[in-house]
């Protein structure tokens, strides 16, 4: 846990702090270890052969399936959308050298991956394997999410995370105080898509919320704005965030303060979701 300094929180009387899951691994952090855990634990005491999971050409969860597969010496395969394979990017680069055989496909077949039917043609082409779901999320991911709290010493009244899939704020939400509050900063343009998906994880009487309006363009979208939030935070902090997830939270909290979303004298946590390896190393030039 690190403290974090901005004048919004001083002026709004609230304590901010970082909770650095960046540094759990350095290939498998963030919260995807937590996500993997028991899918991971799950596959291998089942017997598959391996996992089979899904994601675009920069993901994050590809990323780390295939770090955390090679780890434990169990095959993976991606199932990876809108890439070319002729000129692969770093993330899928670096799954094929961890030995995840990348599986291409349409986006509009992508699309279809939680119906039925498409997701029956892709287990019959690999049959001995786990499917995990994009994003890692499912109840297994929840269930390993929820250990995050572990590692929270002192109390708070918030805790705070961006979201994807929604897996990440799911598992904190299962897991906090009645007293507690688990907010999620979408990065999805649109509307909010996450709460009644997450409400399937884990019901509707838990205490939650998903806030949109964050996006900066868009999942894997950029502004000036947010490249320039990412030089200076890590010029006063010394810590690095990536612009898909964390730096989008940031900001966001940073705006919600000003706004008194937060309680006067209010403990916030902030949730560094690691990722850096999806970094746009051109940001700190």
């Amino acid at each position: 846990m690190q403290p974090i300094f901005n004048t919004s929180f001083a002026e709004n009387n609230i304590e901010v702090s970082l909770l650095r899951l960046d540094e759990i691994h350095p290939r498998v952090n963030g919260n995807k270890w937590f996500k993997l855990k028991y899918n991971l634990q799950y596959a291998i005491e089942n017997n598959y052969e391996g996992i089979a999971t899904f994601g675009g050409q920069f993901s994050n969860h590809i990323y780390s399936a295939a770090a955390a597969a090679n780890l434990l010496n169990i095959k993976s395969i991606g199932i990876v959308a809108g890439a070319n394979p002729q000129q692969l990017s770093h993330t899928l680069l670096f799954a094929q050298e961890k030995n995840m055989q990348l599986h291409f496909v349409s986006r509009e077949d992508y699309r279809k991956k939680n119906e039925e039917a498409q997701l029956a043609e892709w287990q019959k082409l690999f049959p001995q394997y786990c499917f995990v779901p994009e994003g890692g999320t499912n109840n297994l991911a929840v269930k390993g999410v929820g250990e995050v709290l572990n590692l929270i010493e002192a109390d708070f009244d918030y805790i705070v995370t961006a979201c994807g899939t929604g897996g990440t704020l799911a598992g904190l939400a299962s897991k906090i105080k009645p007293s507690q509050k688990a907010v999620g900063i979408s990065i999805l343009k649109g509307e909010d898509q996450l709460t009644n998906s997450i409400k399937k994880l884990i019901g509707s009487d838990k205490n939650f919320e998903v806030i949109t309006g964050y996006h900066f363009g868009g999942y894997a979208k950029t502004t000036d704005e947010l490249r320039k939030f990412i030089q200076t935070f890590y010029s006063e902090t010394g810590i690095l965030v990536e612009q898909v997830y964390t730096a989008k939270m940031l900001l966001a909290v940073i705006d919600l303060a000003k706004k008194k979303y937060f309680k006067e004298k209010s403990s916030v946590v902030l949730v560094h979701t690691g990722g850096l390896q999806g970094l746009d190393k051109s940001i700190l030039v």
